[in-house]
């Protein structure tokens, strides 16, 4: 077993070179040593850049303390509804750039993260995870976000956090609107007749899916719906006008950037991460921006 400071030990990683060595990065002298200095030791030994080179378990380590002591780089991606959204947390600051560019992304994306992280003053090699937003939502948005995500992973070495574009959104509005716990609905369009829906909730401070994302066409199943106070934000869908009882509904409220950083941090800690191959759109069953050709 390798050990760490104050005697613990990390079960099955002694027969790893990176175990060793990171046993000698975290284990410090008598003297009190900062987070940050044992963090940055670390990095220095055992790169996240690097997914192969040492046991998951060490990885979710590193990430953990990394993130406690805000010692990450992590570039967040989101080009799943209209807008076009790009974050940089460097450590303890944060840079957002978020644009209305509808049916432009492919244009825009690239130019605001050089812009971004030109301003920052870092480069793709100083990233240690990249998140994005990976559906469901717009059939090319979500494309887009993950090929520049792979493109910028594959070149820097940088991590993969995919998030929940459902998710995030729900976040967002909780987050919004201040509430340590609530439901969420959230609908957002995929063509003119149908949409993406899912349900959340927040727990003691931390999302639940209580409905998986589904595609919704003709009509909603309110009976899903558990007998409590549920929000509905996103798109308007048709079928609202049919809900048995009143909902709060706040439409066109967009996601927030900043929630797909937030729960990507969760999902490192708590998941750890993926390789830039793997950094996939989220399709739903039955929903194709194609239609069949009529002879």
């Amino acid at each position: 077993m390798a050990e760490l400071a104050n005697g613990g030990r990390l079960v099955g990683a002694s027969t790893s070179t990176a175990a060793i060595r990171l046993r000698a990065a975290i284990i410090s002298t008598e003297e009190e040593v900062d987070t940050g200095v044992i963090v940055e030791r670390i990095f220095s030994i055992a790169s996240l850049r690097s997914r192969g080179s040492i046991p998951s378990l060490l990885r979710n380590l590193i990430w953990r303390l990394a993130i406690t002591a805000n010692q990450t780089n992590i570039l967040a991606i989101d080009t799943a509804r209209g807008f076009c959204s790009i974050a940089l947390q460097l450590e303890d600051v944060f840079f957002e750039d978020t644009r209305n560019v509808v049916r432009m992304h492919n244009e825009c994306v690239l130019p605001m993260i050089d812009d971004l992280m030109r301003h920052a003053g870092v480069e793709p090699a100083d990233l240690h995870a990249i998140a994005f937003g990976c559906g469901p939502g717009s059939f090319t948005g979500i494309r887009i976000a993950a090929s520049v995500t792979q493109g910028i992973a594959l070149a820097s070495g940088a991590s993969v956090v995919p998030v929940s574009s459902s998710k995030a959104l729900a976040h967002s509005w909780l987050t919004a609107n201040s509430l340590s716990e609530g439901r969420v609905l959230t609908v957002t369009r995929s063509k003119k007749d149908a949409w993406y829906v899912a349900g959340y909730a927040l727990i003691d401070g931390r999302l639940h899916r209580q409905i998986d994302d589904h595609l919704t066409t003709d009509a909603f199943d309110w009976a899903s719906l558990e007998d409590v106070e549920w929000s509905i934000v996103g798109d308007r869908p048709d079928w609202l006008g049919a809900s048995p009882r009143e909902y709060n509904f706040e439409e066109g409220f967009e996601l927030k950037i900043g929630s797909i950083l937030t729960l990507a941090k969760q999902d490192l800690v708590e998941e750890g991460s993926v390789d830039a191959e793997m950094a996939l759109p989220v399709y739903l069953s039955a929903d194709s921006p194609w239609r069949p050709v009529r002879p």
